[in-house]
């Protein structure tokens, strides 16, 4: 049997963003950390060398470049710890403040070296003709997070602005790049900042310059409260209308926005790539197109999702630990295999209890809540190409807002467009790509954008 693609919602665009965070922040300030500056993949096990992770980029001026690290080179372990997937990786930068010294074990043309040095502290962002950005942090949960907002240029005593809270997806990629930077995340943004509105951003706990590490123990209601700390703060900012604020959710965002503006009024939200039907239910279709797009047979899938079913209800319904799931199931170790790593402490690179809370959401209900609390806008945006969602569930989201409101709500699909808002050709041309270099933003998001906020904040995005 084929290993199941049993990817969580956006928990492979690890990649979209290209850079990994490091260093806890302890200071009162929160102080710039370490970035390595790199954009790696996994790489299997050889008969002569242990997996590790394979070097695809390296970003000019940070570690990795400072290191000698190039294109290619599979690293292996850290300061002599053996490390095979990006959590590893992670988890090991949280201890490694800017300026400390690194060893790196890497596999480079079926040569092992060691590259040692300083690791470099990750750079500011500069202020534009448009906007500056402010470094600041809120207190959650969790500790504090670091935020960054930018706000309009020129600055005009008295006047208020519409705002923006970008929540991004999943994966523990660091939120912390600059505007001018190509990935998509930093071009939506760039969008409203360059426009007149407030944008904020905030890290995840124990990612980049945040406290609360380490981010893979983080579970959903825990990231939920440093989005809802940063929403109040931003609403609280003398630059920023009351009356016009949006939330932008991507995928895993877009669970997290309805739970959000049920809290704290917003004058929209908009979605992308994410879900609404339970999450069962999304992994188990997950399951079946990404096997597809792997070359499973119909029959095969049939098979294995009939055997993965009670393995997702025994972990998300009923909480069963790995261990458990074994012991219930020993015939399905090959599944258990995929569903769970890191000891059976992880599942798609997040804590186990991450995905109980989010099984348990009732998004329905949530986004009626929402509803309730001001009555916003939904915009619901999903790519033609998308193979980690599913349309239906951004048409069953207006359909339901609707239901509340009339034309409250409208579900747009994305032509030519895939999971991290790049230009595809297909689901399988994406799936084929997926996290390699090559692909460009297709700026059809902001254009869908542009057209929904303008009425509603009175200015748009071009």
């Amino acid at each position: 049997m084929a290993r199941l693609p049993l990817q969580c919602l956006a928990a492979t665009l690890a990649l979209l963003t290209l850079l990994l965070p490091g260093g806890a922040a302890h200071a009162a300030d929160l102080p710039r950390r370490s970035q390595l500056g790199a954009q790696l993949d996994p790489a299997a096990a050889t008969a002569a060398s242990a997996a590790g992770l394979r070097v695809q980029t390296v970003l000019p001026g940070l570690s990795a470049q400072a290191l000698g690290m190039r294109v290619g080179d599979v690293i292996t372990a850290v300061d002599g710890q053996a490390v095979a997937s990006t959590p590893q990786l992670l988890a090991w930068l949280t201890t490694k403040p800017a300026g400390s010294q690194a060893r790196l074990t890497v596999r480079r043309d079926d040569k092992t070296l060691e590259l040692s040095g300083s690791l470099v502290e990750r750079p500011r962002e500069a202020a534009s003709a448009h906007y500056v950005v402010e470094y600041g942090h809120v207190a959650a949960v969790r500790g504090r997070q670091r935020t960054l907002l930018s706000t309009p240029l020129p600055a005009v005593a008295g006047q208020r602005h519409p705002a923006l809270l970008f929540v991004q997806g999943v994966t523990l990629s660091s939120i912390d790049q600059p505007l001018t930077d190509a990935n998509a995340y930093s071009r939506i943004v760039a969008a409203f900042a360059n426009n007149g509105f407030v944008t904020l951003r905030v890290e995840k706990p124990g990612v980049g310059d945040s406290e609360g590490g380490p981010a893979t123990t983080v579970d959903f209601e825990q990231e939920l409260d440093g989005y809802r700390q940063a929403l109040k703060a931003l609403r609280a900012r003398p630059e920023v209308d009351p009356s016009r604020i949006f939330i932008f959710g991507h995928s895993m965002g877009g669970l997290w926005a309805p739970l959000l503006a049920s809290e704290v009024p917003v004058r929209g939200i908009a979605v992308a790539g994410t879900g609404f039907r339970t999450w069962i239910e999304y992994a188990l279709e997950n399951t079946r197109r990404q096997s597809l797009l792997s070359g499973a047979t119909a029959a095969a899938v049939h098979d294995d999702l009939t055997r993965l079913a009670p393995l997702l209800t025994g972990f998300l319904a009923e909480w069963l630990t790995p261990a458990q799931l074994r012991e219930r199931h020993p015939g399905a170790k090959d599944l258990l295999d995929d569903l769970f790593e890191a000891g059976g402490t992880l599942h798609a690179g997040r804590a186990l209890p991450f995905w109980h809370q989010v099984n348990a959401l009732n998004l329905p209900a949530a986004w009626a809540k929402a509803h309730a609390n001001g009555a916003p806008q939904v915009l619901a945006l999903w790519g033609e190409h998308d193979f980690l969602v599913n349309g239906l569930d951004h048409r069953l989201l207006a359909e339901h807002l609707n239901g509340l409101r009339a034309d409250s709500a409208q579900a747009l699909m994305l032509e030519n467009t895939d999971h991290a808002f790049l230009q595809t050709r297909s689901q399988a041309d994406s799936f084929k790509h997926w996290g390699q270099p090559g692909k460009a933003f297709n700026p059809s998001v902001i254009h869908a954008l542009d057209t929904w906020i303008r009425p509603l904040a009175g200015r748009g995005l071009r």
